[in-house]
């Protein structure tokens, strides 16, 4: 039951960060040109085109949808939004320190 619960706990992590439009939610079938790229202990990797785009998105599929790969996927997430937040930082303080040289 344990582990029904915090499988619950991280896919309502995920649905609260969609309705709150922290991270964004796209369907399958608003992709084309899916070609698999690599193979993981989750799961599959794929590359893609979302519809009248020429930009790439990595696509995840995933073997088993447990709690062990619910957490690690939470966990993907936030590594990324801490990664672009820092980016975005060093971005915004680079710019600033160039024009006010």
């Amino acid at each position: 039951m344990q582990n029904t619960e915090n499988t619950n706990e991280w896919i309502n992590w995920i649905e609260e960060a969609v309705d709150k439009k922290h991270l964004k939610y796209y369907e399958y079938k608003q992709f084309s040109n899916i070609q698999q790229i690599g193979t993981g202990g989750f799961g599959k990797v794929f590359r893609a085109n979302r519809e009248n785009s020429e930009k790439y998105f990595a696509l995840k599929s995933f073997f088993n949808l447990d709690n062990v790969t619910v957490r690690e996927i939470v966990r993907e997430v936030i590594k990324y939004i801490i990664c672009s937040f820092y980016s975005l930082r060093f971005l915004v303080y680079h710019t600033y320190f160039k024009i006010h040289i």
